[in-house]
């Protein structure tokens, strides 16, 4: 094997954990499909879902920038990624304004009906339900599916930052500690493992 090589790569992570008790106003959340690992990255009418990790109740994602923050409006909340808030025009997702506001609908286990109302002096007002169309790729606002998305909260970052080795082609972030020094054992490179003490990155393969 050829020597390790300290690099100076980098990546952070985004965490998020389903939220199952409700949305906290002033929280940011990862929008995601409900059956798909799809979150909402825009307020535009298509081409507005990024892939992002799930694993039980956490999602990753490799940027800050798909995050809703959701702020509460009465009994309804403002959703806004950065300076453009969360709206609607007709079917389409789309930029709203600051006083675009939306009801959200806790039906447990972290699944969420976020749902806007359009009036109609006519005939009343027409339902439209924030939610991925895995055929269409992309989230829209239906007005004949009530299927919920997931809303999962920032806890913050997790990284790999300078912290690397060069093994073989890849790089590997490393964590001090007896599970890890085992796996540098099984490359047989079990001499080179105090190279790392005070490492405290976590490992990984990218």
């Amino acid at each position: 094997l050829p020597p390790v090589q300290h690099a100076s790569a980098a990546e952070v992570i985004q965490r998020y954990e389903l939220d199952t008790d409700g949305i906290d106003s002033g929280a940011t959340y990862l929008i995601v499909a409900k059956s798909y690992a799809k979150a909402l990255k825009s307020a535009t009418g298509s081409n507005n879902g990024v892939s992002v990790t799930l694993n039980g109740n956490t999602a990753t994602a490799d940027s800050t920038a798909y995050g809703w923050t959701f702020t509460a409006s009465g009994d309804k909340y403002t959703i806004r990624n950065n300076s453009t808030y969360l709206g609607r025009s007709s079917s389409q997702v789309a930029a709203g304004s600051s006083s675009t506001t939306w009801t959200v609908t806790n039906n447990g286990s972290g699944n969420y009906n976020v749902k806007q109302t359009s009036s109609n002096s006519w005939w009343g007002g027409s339902s439209y339900n924030l939610r991925w169309s895995n055929s269409n790729n992309t989230f829209q606002a239906s007005s004949s599916n009530s299927d919920p998305v997931r809303l999962y909260k920032h806890t913050g970052a997790s990284g790999i930052g300078a912290n690397y080795v060069r093994l073989a082609g890849e790089y590997r972030g490393v964590q001090c500690g007896a599970k890890f020094a085992e796996v540098f054992r099984k490359l047989d490179v079990s001499l080179r493992v105090t190279e790392l003490e005070g490492a405290t990155d976590a490992f990984n393969v990218a």
